[in-house]
């Protein structure tokens, strides 16, 4: 500790310091408070958090995060039928050409965000 200099409290400080070192208990102390404990594999406690302690927690993260997923592809799914309600002719009834224009509308989605800051900030991304 710092004290200021010739200060009535460090002097008491230093009394009370070489009075416990003299007596072993400044000794006693240090062992109880700074010694180095190991682990000891024969005293594992049950309390200790293990690795399947943690499988609540990932279920639920990975339950969430797949409902997110689910949660926008279907939004996507349903802006791309708004978009594409008026053209309800068979170019569109017709599999492979369905999902090839589901995947350019989502492509164009994705550019979008990016052309807009390019034009805002004349940014080349």
């Amino acid at each position: 500790m710092a004290f200021p200099r010739d200060s009535q409290l460090a002097i008491d400080m230093s009394t009370a310091i070489l009075k416990l070192s003299d007596n072993g208990e400044l000794q006693k102390i240090c062992d109880y408070w700074l010694e180095r404990k190991t682990c000891n594999p024969q005293n594992l406690d049950s309390e200790q958090i293990q690795l399947k302690s943690f499988c609540g927690p990932f279920l639920i993260f990975g339950v969430v995060c797949a409902m997110a997923l689910l949660t926008y592809f279907c939004m996507i799914l349903h802006n791309f039928r708004k978009h594409y309600s008026d053209l309800q002719d068979r170019t569109l009834r017709s599999g492979s050409h369905a999902v090839r224009r589901f995947l350019l509308f989502v492509d164009e989605k994705e550019m979008a965000p990016k052309n807009k800051l390019k034009r805002k900030w004349g940014l080349h991304i």
